[in-house]
């Protein structure tokens, strides 16, 4: 009977003492430290006043692009935090300074980003061999367009030239670029891998605004191909991408300018079928319209320069940027 009670009060004083752990010193966890909180100085809550005030004034889409990057409503809260409205640490107030330092300088540029030129594109007079050459005589009809920007600058980019050409007729869009470059950088790549790491030439083609629905072309003096079909997301940054899409029937060819061995630049050449446009053109045939950007990237060791052939606020793929080009017999 007192070993049946000694194990009795054994067994329940253990149990007690795992219910009762918490009030155990040896089993309260320890707190974890926290960083503390630190008030915003008045060059915080000005920066905050600033960047709302200029996001508040913005008007035109292409400037409002850029306000979407890391999201409106993250954007927001970091403002709050330096005007004092929510409590930060020291690092978070630190973050939200850097962040809406260079947001602010971004906003205050895509405020100078006009409307977007309007462009012609001429029917070609013959047919076009896709070989990488301007051999054929409806090429040299096509004026070149020859003025390129830096990417999220309105002004001309001076550097390695770029010339642009375009023509269609009833089956396709055709595409010429001409770019100088006597160190040519361009790994052979996989399809729909990163091309536009390298030095490349980009298209992006899109038949409507209001759907938002544009094909993305890289194509580099590899022969390396990347395309990709979006759905431009209209309040947050980026594009619904299906990378699983490709435009069929697309034919490209490119070659090397200049002495073999020693090439002073590339061409690009392109013929993109009208069916693979996402919707098409319309019945109208008199009134075809399309939403077109034509870029570069220029690598030159661990750098690159985009530039594009209309001023483009925050990057390529700000839709309100890209030029409407009318397709005229």
């Amino acid at each position: 009977m007192k070993r049946c009670l000694i194990v009795f009060l054994l067994v329940t004083t253990g149990s007690l003492a795992r219910c009762a752990g918490p009030e155990s010193p040896a089993a309260s966890p320890k707190p974890k430290p926290t960083a503390a909180l630190s008030g915003p100085s008045d060059e915080d809550k000005a920066l905050a006043a600033g960047f709302l005030a200029i996001s508040k004034s913005l008007t035109h889409p292409q400037a409002i692009e850029p306000l979407n990057w890391g999201g409106r409503e993250e954007m927001r809260r970091r403002a709050a935090m330096l005007a004092g409205e929510i409590p930060a640490t020291a690092q978070q107030l630190a973050e939200a300074r850097r962040t809406l330092s260079w947001r602010s300088s971004a906003l205050s540029k895509a405020k100078h980003f006009g409307k977007p030129k309007a462009l012609v594109m001429g029917r070609a007079a013959g047919p076009i061999k896709i070989d990488g050459h301007m051999d054929e005589a409806a090429w040299q009809q096509a004026p070149p367009i020859t003025e390129f920007y830096r990417v999220d600058s309105p002004t001309l980019l001076h550097g390695p030239a770029t010339e642009f050409r375009m023509l269609w007729d009833e089956r396709n869009l055709y595409f010429f670029f001409t770019c100088e470059d006597k160190s040519i950088e361009a790994r052979k790549f996989q399809r729909d891998e990163p091309v536009y790491t390298q030095d490349c030439v980009e298209l992006f083609l899109m038949p409507s605004l209001r759907w938002g629905m544009y094909w993305e072309l890289n194509v580099s003096p590899s022969d390396s191909l990347l395309d990709v079909l979006h759905c431009k997301y209209r309040r947050q940054w980026g594009s619904y991408a299906r990378p699983d899409q490709s435009v069929e029937g697309l034919q490209f060819a490119t070659a090397p300018m200049g002495p073999a061995g020693k090439p002073t630049g590339y061409t690009v050449e392109i013929a993109f079928p009208l069916d693979q446009l996402p919707g098409g053109l319309g019945e109208d045939k008199d009134n075809r319209t399309l939403y077109l950007l034509a870029t570069r990237v220029d690598k030159t060791g661990n750098s690159n320069v985009y530039a594009a052939f209309a001023p483009v606020a925050g990057w390529f793929h700000n839709i309100w940027c890209y030029c409407p080009v009318r397709l005229v017999q």
